[in-house]
């Protein structure tokens, strides 16, 4: 039930006596209306307490000039997981630990990937990879082959640019 974000924000509501559910009648529309936004005002409020913690976090990372290198990124990294820690006090639906943001950040990115670019582990796409490849080496082969000297280019260059001054000329 804690994983449910409705559920979390109408228990605090309802803890809080914002919601009475003695005298909730769930069939009339307008106690419907009254509850979301007592739910959107407490949401809107624990928003705030989250941005003050974010504030708080990143003084935690400043306040501290003479710590030494080591010991500062020790202690930035337990004001990170302190903060962490509120955050997942606050929102217990939105909780995970960093191994899970990565891991669902990653699998975001391979899904992504799957369906924009395609997923290698289909064998026609792969055989379209692998032929991608081999037309990828042989231009770079022949535009290897074809190099021009620097005589041919400046040959080339002066010859595009007396065309480009005949045209604007004729």
């Amino acid at each position: 039930m804690e994983t449910d974000r409705g559920a979390v924000l109408t228990i605090r509501a309802a803890s809080r006596g914002l919601i009475d559910f003695q005298r909730a009648n769930v069939k009339d529309i307008n106690w419907w209306r009254y509850v979301n936004a007592i739910l959107y005002a407490s949401l809107r409020d624990e928003s705030l307490v989250t941005d003050q913690l974010a504030y708080q976090y990143q003084l935690a990372l400043i306040s501290n000039s003479t710590l030494t290198q080591d010991s500062w990124k020790g202690a930035q990294e337990q004001a990170k997981a302190m903060f962490q820690d509120c955050l997942n006090t606050q929102r217990p639906w939105a909780a995970r630990t960093s191994a899970q943001r990565q891991e669902e950040q990653v699998g975001g990115l391979v899904d992504t990937y799957r369906k924009t670019i395609g997923d290698p582990r289909d064998p026609v796409f792969a055989a379209k990879l692998e032929q991608d490849i081999r037309d990828s080496q042989a231009r770079r082969r022949e535009r290897r082959n074809n190099q021009e000297t620097e005589d041919s280019r400046l040959t080339r260059l002066l010859r595009e640019r007396d065309n480009k001054v005949r045209k604007t000329k004729g």
